[in-house]
């Protein structure tokens, strides 16, 4: 399944519930899948991520930089669901990610496209 850009308000929203079992007004959340990790990934400048998958779905912020690859390019705030193979990415300045993915997720490379 190829990346695609999500718009966060297509996302499925929750009300935020206190601790009295009201909902708070204003507040929502999206709910990630249990356990998950965040991490935050860090591109040199020139770094170049060869084509590759992940063994689960992941959600990507870029918070810093621009990444560029066939498939588009994305700058700060970009949210990208990624759900491989996809790239090859490159960068031309340090890139800052935060990725979110399940617990125990793993990088997989691709030597080829496959349809």
């Amino acid at each position: 399944m190829p990346e695609r850009l999500v718009d966060p308000l297509d996302l499925l929203l929750k009300a935020f519930v206190g601790p009295d079992g009201a909902a708070l007004p204003g507040i929502s959340l999206v709910p990630l899948p249990s356990p998950c990790q965040a991490v935050i990934v860090r591109y040199a400048p020139g770094t170049l991520v060869p084509r590759h998958e992940h063994t689960s779905p992941i959600l990507t912020v870029v918070l810093r930089g621009t990444l560029h690859s066939p498939d588009g390019t994305w700058g700060p705030g970009a949210l990208i669901e990624c759900a491989g193979p996809y790239g090859p990415r490159t960068t031309h300045e340090e890139v800052l990610l935060l990725v979110i993915q399940p617990v125990g997720a793993r990088y997989v490379p691709v030597d080829e496209p496959r349809e």
